[in-house]
């Protein structure tokens, strides 16, 4: 039944040998069938095993000394005594340039990046040669890298955004809010839209919560593809569309151009999608129980709409233009980078080679090495490696201590000394970095956060110049335009292309930055075994005898 030997298909269609329908001399044949297909890769695994040690080493001598083309004409023989276990791993085995680019495209599977081997007990690296740039020549790497950096290009130049993303660019909020206000107004909003979505389903007519739209924008360069989810959907009773869009206020609430904006894109798109003339816009402002407060209504056609969704993309895809200039730069960079240092010490190749595999292939890698051997180094090379042919949004280097964050920037500095034009940003923590004598983030309080939107854009576009900005340049640029450095640490963070930071940022879930894990990030975790107790105390709770009282 499997393969269809000997006996027809049509009479085992259920593919259960126990069927009572079955005769018994068709369970016979099917467990013949089985019996011999399991002989056939056993026999399969014996070959292996003994190709294992011998023609699977000469095997990768080849591939790993000459191109894979030339590699796979010089070992056919090793290819075919490992004939069985790269067919059914990798499929049909293939000759020539094209075998060779098989074996390179599925080296990973027949080659662990760390652990022992199928078809034997030794410890190998999966891309020893991988670490600088002549062992990638070496082995094929500089055709590869070049698709993998056009590749790479061409997935930039589809920008994507949400709604409230671009919309912000423009229309954006003047001060800055308190973290822990802002997380309760965000709390409560969100109980809002529930509450008011939940009566709109019950009490409106075709009402549609939540509701996905997206939408193109051709730029210059890019092409920008804007989505997101409008709160509400309904049809009013003289048949209009209306586009309702939820915010948490009270019944003094001024209408607020965010707002508005937000509710015309998301009209854009149900015109554009449905192939309407017009909407009926709704901004609707909503206590914390989900009760309508404020209402504001305006009816609006296709055209007007559609001048606005391209007025507002416009803006922020001369931003995300600038963006990608940046990273062409950095990726180019990044393609012929050497090592920085005239040799590796004992064990940091290794170190370094399979760091950039397990990036590669989105593994983890656990590594122990003792100190002196260069292992900040060993890290951050590969992964800028891996960052500039597209295999990561960016790198997150997490340190537990600031020792650790300063190795790791200085180690950055040597590779933007020899070349690499990366953009790398360190975090520290608020109150450490904070200009004020005592910490009170108000606006009313805090000139660096009064008017702190404002500002910003001009020192994030000094700031993507290049460079590595570490706490001291960061401070010295949060003074020269009256920003609170550390929220202007974590806004350059966004676009970065390292980012330098402790444990909390990321595993702590009360200060974790969402935002520096879009895309894919790769993670460098220095000094791992803190991060157990580090996460173990974040996720507990303590409680004091006073409060208890």
């Amino acid at each position: 039944v499997r393969r269809g030997q000997k006996h027809k298909r049509d009479a085992c269609k259920k593919r259960a040998c126990g069927k009572k329908q079955h005769p018994a001399p068709l369970h016979q044949q099917h467990r013949q069938c089985r019996q011999k297909d399991r002989k056939r890769r056993a026999a399969d695994r014996c070959r292996g095993k003994q190709h294992g040690q011998q023609q699977r080493a000469a095997h990768l001598t080849c591939h790993g000394t000459v191109s894979p083309g030339e590699g796979a004409a010089r070992c056919a023989e090793h290819r075919q005594g490992y004939s069985a276990l790269y067919r059914r791993r990798c499929g049909p085995v293939r000759s020539g340039a094209d075998g060779g680019a098989r074996n390179e495209q599925h080296g990973a599977r027949l080659r662990p990046v760390v652990g022992r081997e199928r078809h034997g007990s030794r410890l190998v690296s999966a891309a020893d040669g991988v670490a600088d740039r002549a062992g990638r020549e070496r082995v094929g790497r500089a055709a590869a890298g070049r698709v993998a950096s056009a590749d790479a290009e061409a997935r930039m130049t589809e920008w994507r955004a949400s709604v409230r993303q671009v919309v912000e660019f423009s229309l954006h909020e003047r001060d800055l809010s308190p973290a822990a206000f802002a997380a309760k107004r965000m709390r409560e909003g969100a109980a809002a839209h529930k509450a008011r979505q939940s009566v709109g389903a019950r009490e409106e007519t075709a009402y549609q919560a939540e509701k996905s739209l997206s939408a193109d924008y051709a730029a210059r360069e890019i092409t920008l593809r804007v989505t997101g989810r409008a709160d509400g959907l309904l049809l009013a009773a003289d048949g209009a569309r209306i586009v309702e869009e939820i915010k948490l206020g009270t019944a003094e609430n001024p209408l607020v151009p965010a707002h508005r904006a937000q509710a015309a894109m998301y009209g854009h798109m149900l015109c554009q999608k449905e192939g309407l003339t017009g909407v009926r816009l709704r901004i609707l402002y909503v206590d914390e129980n989900g009760a309508p407060v404020r209402l504001y209504e305006e009816e609006a056609d296709s055209a007007r709409l559609k001048g606005e969704f391209e007025a507002l993309c416009a803006a922020y895809c001369a931003w995300a233009e600038r963006l990608l200039a940046r990273r062409r730069a950095r990726d180019a960079s990044l393609f012929g980078l050497a090592f920085p240092y005239g040799a590796y010490r004992a064990g940091q190749r290794t170190f370094a080679a399979n760091v950039y595999v397990a990036i590669r292939e989105r593994k983890r890698l656990f590594a122990q090495a003792p100190t002196g051997i260069g292992k900040t180094m060993a890290a951050l090379y590969p992964a800028a490696l891996a960052l500039g042919e597209g295999k990561c949004a960016r790198v997150l280097m997490l340190t537990a201590r600031t020792t650790g964050r300063k190795s790791a920037m200085d180690a950055l500095a040597i590779l933007r000394a020899h070349g690499a034009r990366l953009l790398a940003v360190e975090i520290a923590a608020k109150d450490k970095v904070c200009p004020m004598e005592k910490r009170d983030c108000r606006p009313e309080v805090c000139p660096y956060a009064k008017g702190f939107y404002d500002r910003l854009p001009d020192a994030l576009a000094e700031a993507l110049t290049g460079g590595d900005w570490g706490r001291g340049q960061l401070d010295a640029l949060a003074q020269k335009h009256t920003l609170c450095p550390f929220e202007l640490a974590l806004s350059l963070a966004q676009e970065a292309d390292v980012v330098v930071c402790d444990y909390n940022y990321v595993f702590d879930p009360f200060v974790a930055i969402d935002a520096l894990m879009q895309g894919g990030a790769a993670l460098l975790i220095d000094e791992a075994h803190q991060l157990a107790p580090r996460v173990q105390d974040n996720a507990s709770a303590a409680v004091s005898v006073p409060q208890l009282r």
